[in-house]
Order: structure tokens, then C-alpha cells, then sequence
């Protein structure tokens, strides 16, 4: 049976790579009158999708539902009928989250939630929980308290304690010693910071981290399975766009060199200011920009952290530059804050007259990126003599200009020359 034509298959295609692109799930183009509920993976109903047409076609990238569930391996009718269990489960719990006023019970249900989203995005039955499986220590509650008077007055009762730590059947190499040592000092300097932590929203994310850390040590293994996705996010990363929208021109016939220059040297303190913005905690982003989605944000700023932050002090995990693994979204929820700070009287950007100029190029790109122009601006190589923008990095690497290379993949947004200053 051909996956079209399987109702399970369609519904598992939602959370399904596509094999012809990058796209990340099959989206259905429902009726005029179902559109309302064709905003989301999560907003999509479940039963629509198992009614599309054999021959429709995702969205987001216009290939089949075929390209979105070309899995090498199939599951079987029951894995099928589990994973659909669990995408039901997942859409429930999404739902939950969305009422949940309690911060703490709102991580947990959270994290539970990225665990789900990433099994059903490998079709895998099996949920890998970071923080253990029962039971947890080698002795219960109820066999403690049974045996306790019988073993009390014997030596044996201490050994009743003891875990017996088998051998791995894999031993590490010298390499991999030495990363699960870095990995093992890392987790004690996590668990140190997390005793010190007196944000909410941080501790959360520290622990959910921890316990991944905790989880790998316990396999001896060094890569740790991350539940909130891997770099980068976004077709298109922030710097090409920023980059594109400062050097692309109305006009094919003349070039402004000095007004691309002027645009490029704000591009590389925006891009500066972006990459080492110190990222709020969702409450308080929440409080400057009220009008967000949380959970949206929640999911950016725990992947900020785990990519951006976090590698500055724990050298286990790989350090990278914010500007070039967020794109589109993580570029507006960035202004969109900024600008609100600036209405506060909160924003540092330098001095004044820095501030007169960047202000209203920030303020371009945010009002570029929400209303985007159906014409495509083409985008031509700099000019001779102009320098891609640079900017502040964590990483020791140097700045690269891949905007112009990746623009005819990447960039299919329209670009509008906005002149500022």
C-alpha cells in the first residue's frame, strides 16, 4: 500500500522531514472554509488530514505527502496505531499547555511535550525521558519497610543499599574519556549553578539540560539527544537577511555604494547587538511583549540557551552564533523586544547618535519582515570595495559572507530597498 493512501501515514506525515527539501512537516491546503484551522501543526485537525486528497500537496513546499514519509522503515500497524496515540496525545497536550497557569506544572508539561514531538518526528514508539525510568533506586519503599525489621539488627541491612554497577560492554576511547570527563565536570558545574539560579524559567531549562547531561553519563555515550531540534532553525539565518535587506536595490540601473555602505555598518551592530543579546526569561519577555506566542517563544529561548549561552561556560556543548542558526522568526522576536525596550527608555545601543541611525533601520526590517512586498527585489554581489557587515562573535572563527551564495536557495522572501538615515 502506497503511504498515500494509508489515513495513519497522513497523519505521521505532518511530523515528517520532507526528503525533497527542508521542510519539517507535511501542512494540507484545507477548504476556504477549514482555513481557520490550518494556522499550525497543532491547529490542524487530525481528521481533516486523513480526508485529503491522494495527490495533495504540502504548503509549506508544495511536494507530496509521499516526499514527507519516505521513512527507510515502516511501521507496522501496531507502531502505527501508537504513534497515532501518541500524536493525539501530543495535540492534547499542546492544548493543555496553552490553559496551564502554573509556571512550574507549564516546564514540565513543556518538556514532556519536545520529548513527544521528537519521537513522533523519528516515527519512534519508544519516548527517551531524560531524567530516568522506574524504578529508581535498587531497593522500593515497600521492601525497605518490609524488611526492615528483620534486617536491622544485621550488617546486611547496609548492603541492602548497595547497586551493583555492571560493566559496559563498550569501553570509551582515550578521546571519548576525556569528553565524558569534560562532560562529567560540566554536569557537576551545572548542578552548582542551578543551586544559585533564582529564576524560575531558568532553572527549568538548567534542569531539563542537566538531566540530559545525567542521562548520556549513565550510557557513557557523547552526544547527547537534544529534544528541541539542532541548528540551524530557520531556511534563512538572520545575518543573510539583515545583510540582504541593506544591500539589495530598487533600481537595476544605478547603485547607491555609499548608502549600502552606511546600511551594511548598521547591519553589523544590529547583527552585534542580536548575537550577544542577553535573553530574557519567557516571563519577562512576556511583560515587554505581551502579544507573543508563549510556547513559540519558550521553544526559542530554551534553544537559545542550549546553542548560544550555555556553550560560553560548558565546553561539552558546541558554541554557536546566534544571527546564523535563528533566522525569520528568531530575527523578529529579537526587534520586536528591542524596539519595546526603546519605548521603556531601556535600550543601550551606544551612544546617541548611533541610536539615530539604527533605530529607525531596526525599525525598517521589523515593519519588512511582518509585511513583506510581493515584489522580489533581486539581489546583485556588493559592490567593489563594500565589506559584508561583521559582528561581535562567542566563537573564535571569523565572520563569512555566505548571504550572497545561499540568497537563490535561502532568501526567497521579498526584499525592499528602505532607505534610512
Amino acid at each position: 500500500m502506497r503511504v498515500r493512501d494509508d489515513d495513519n501515514l497522513k497523519v505521521l506525515a505532518l511530523f515528517a522531514k520532507c526528503t525533497e527539501c527542508r521542510c519539517t512537516g507535511f501542512r494540507p491546503i484545507l477548504d476556504d472554509d477549514q482555513m481557520e484551522e490550518d494556522g499550525g501543526l497543532f491547529l490542524v485537525d487530525f481528521k481533516l488530514v486523513r480526508n485529503v486528497d491522494a495527490d495533495a500537496l504540502c504548503r509549506g513546499c508544495s511536494h507530496s505527502i509521499d516526499a514527507h514519509a519516505a521513512h527507510s522503515v515502516r511501521p507496522t500497524k501496531a507502531d502505527q496505531e501508537k504513534l497515532i496515540q501518541l500524536a493525539n496525545d501530543t495535540h492534547d497536550l499542546h492544548s493543555l499547555m496553552s490553559t496551564t497557569e502554573d509556571t512550574d506544572e507549564l516546564h514540565i508539561l513543556y518538556q514532556i511535550f519536545q520529548l513527544f514531538l521528537s519521537a513522533l518526528k523519528k516515527w519512534n514508539t519508544s519516548i527517551d525521558v531524560p531524567f530516568g525510568s522506574p524504578k529508581f533506586e535498587s531497593s522500593s519503599a515497600y521492601n525497605i519497610v518490609t524488611n526492615f525489621a528483620a534486617a536491622s539488627e544485621s550488617t546486611d541491612f547496609i548492603d541492602y543499599f548497595s547497586d551493583a554497577h555492571a560493566a559496559h560492554s563498550v569501553r570509551p576511547t582515550k578521546a571519548d574519556q576525556e569528553k565524558l570527563i569534560q562532560l562529567a565536570n560540566d554536569t557537576h558545574d551545572l548542578h552548582s549553578r542551578m543551586s544559585t539560579t533564582e529564576d524560575t524559567d531558568e532553572l527549568h531549562i538548567l534542569y531539563q539540560i542537566f538531566q540530559l547531561f545525567l542521562s548520556a553519563l549513565k550510557k557513557w555515550n557523547t552526544s547527547i539527544d537534544v529534544p528541541f531540534g539542532s541548528p540551524k532553525f530557520e531556511s534563512s539565518s538572520a545575518y543573510n537577511i539583515v545583510t540582504n535587506f541593506a544591500s539589495a536595490s530598487e533600481s537595476t540601473e544605478f547603485i547607491d555604494t555609499k548608502e549600502i555602505q552606511h546600511n551594511l555598518h548598521l547591519s553589523s551592530k544590529l547583527l552585534s547587538l542580536m548575537n550577544t543579546w542577553k535573553i530574557p526569561s519567557p516571563t519577562v519577555y512576556h511583560e515587554i511583549v505581551p502579544k507573543i506566542d508563549r510556547v513559540q517563544y519558550r521553544l526559542f529561548y530554551s534553544r537559545w540557551m542550549y546553542y548560544v549561552i550555555l556553550p560560553q561556560q560548558f565546553k561539552s556543548l558546541k558554541q554557536y552564533e546566534a544571527v546564523e542558526i535563528f533566522g525569520q522568526k528568531g530575527l523578529q522576536l529579537y526587534l520586536k523586544f528591542a524596539l519595546s525596550q526603546v519605548e521603556r527608555g531601556e535600550f543601550q545601543c551606544g551612544s546617541k547618535s548611533t541610536a539615530c541611525d539604527l533605530l529607525p533601520f531596526m525599525a525598517s526590517i521589523l515593519s519588512y519582515l511582518e509585511n513583506p512586498s510581493k515584489t522580489i527585489a533581486k539581489f546583485t554581489m556588493l559592490p567593489n570595495g563594500v565589506d559584508p557587515p561583521k559582528f561581535t562573535r562567542h566563537s573564535e572563527r571569523e565572520v563569512s559572507c555566505d548571504s550572497v551564495s545561499d540568497s537563490r536557495d535561502e532568501d526567497k522572501m521579498s526584499r525592499v530597498r528602505t532607505k534610512v538615515g
